[in-house]
């Protein structure tokens, strides 16, 4: 695992636009196995409940690339599987993939997006 991409996605992932990420997957059915960008999003600051959006624009685009994941037994130590570890370094994967940047861009480029 790159660790300067772990850390970058680590750095990420406590922006508003990654827990709207978060937001959309979880409350928006139409997202499964879609890339989601983030247009526009605005929290509620007085909230305590980090989902808690005033609104949320985002466009969905289908998954014509797929990022190439490590085994799980790179995370597997003396028969211990490390479960966080692995889906921490499987999202900054899917974060940093250079397909999932070159698909949203050209598929907003060739104007397929559909915007909730």
């Amino acid at each position: 695992m790159d660790d300067k991409l772990l850390a970058m996605y680590l750095e990420h992932a406590s922006t508003d636009g990654a827990i709207a990420i978060l937001f959309v997957k979880k409350n928006m059915q139409q997202s499964a196995e879609k890339w989601v960008d983030i247009i526009s999003c605005e929290r509620y600051e007085a909230s305590e409940d980090k989902l808690h959006f005033r609104f949320v624009e985002y466009g969905l685009y289908e998954r014509t690339l797929k990022p190439n994941y490590p085994p799980k037994s790179e995370f597997t130590n003396n028969g211990k599987f490390d479960e966080r570890s692995y889906y921490t370094a499987v999202r900054a994967i899917t974060w940093g993939n250079y397909s999932a940047c070159f698909n949203s861009k050209n598929q907003f480029i060739a104007n397929d997006i559909s915007r909730k």
